[in-house]
């Protein structure tokens, strides 16, 4: 699979925000995240929670240090990622590969995901886990080595595009 061009995803992008709801869905669902407060919130409490149990063990001082140094790092890089929209992101995470900001989703499971820099990707799409509360997506290319994964929290989406989402990743073609 290859670079989609960024005319036909733009043309489908178009053609379904144009089309009423039924006709999107039977072409293929699009939508695009934005910053997540709540999520970020849930990962800093994580995060202090990981610090509290590290002080708390009898680990040797140093051991402690770089542990708590690698809790600050992921804190930071984490909790940027998700606080803030991605235009607005520190410019260290603005040059991340492969940072999504978008997501389409064709029935077959096929679809495309937006980078950071406006490109479009093809990937096969799956769902790991689907709640209300969040999502987990798998994202395989044949670019890719490994398959990336991708955390969506209902405030990330327009909450009619969350719920389509959660459909379309429990119940695949037959769902809306």
């Amino acid at each position: 699979m290859n670079w989609v061009g960024s005319r036909y995803l733009k043309a489908s992008f178009t053609t379904m925000q144009q089309g009423t709801a039924h006709e999107a869905t039977s072409q293929a669902l699009a939508c695009e995240w934005n910053a997540a407060p709540r999520l970020a919130l849930v990962l800093a409490a994580a995060h202090i929670l990981s610090v509290i149990a590290i002080l708390g063990t009898h680990l040797p001082g140093w051991i402690k240090a770089v542990v708590l140094l690698c809790l600050l790092v992921s804190a930071a890089y984490h909790i940027d990622r998700t606080w803030r929209p991605a235009a607005a992101s520190s410019k260290l995470l603005q040059h991340t590969p492969l940072r999504f900001t978008g997501l389409m989703l064709k029935r077959d499971g096929m679809g495309a995901v937006r980078t950071l820099d406006g490109r479009w990707l093809e990937a096969r799409i799956s769902a790991v886990f689907a709640a209300p509360l969040f999502a987990i997506i798998k994202l395989k290319s044949d670019n890719w080595h490994w398959p990336r994964f991708v955390l969506l929290s209902p405030d990330m989406l327009a909450t009619e595009d969350y719920r389509r989402l959660l459909v379309r990743l429990r119940w695949g073609a037959h769902g809306i």
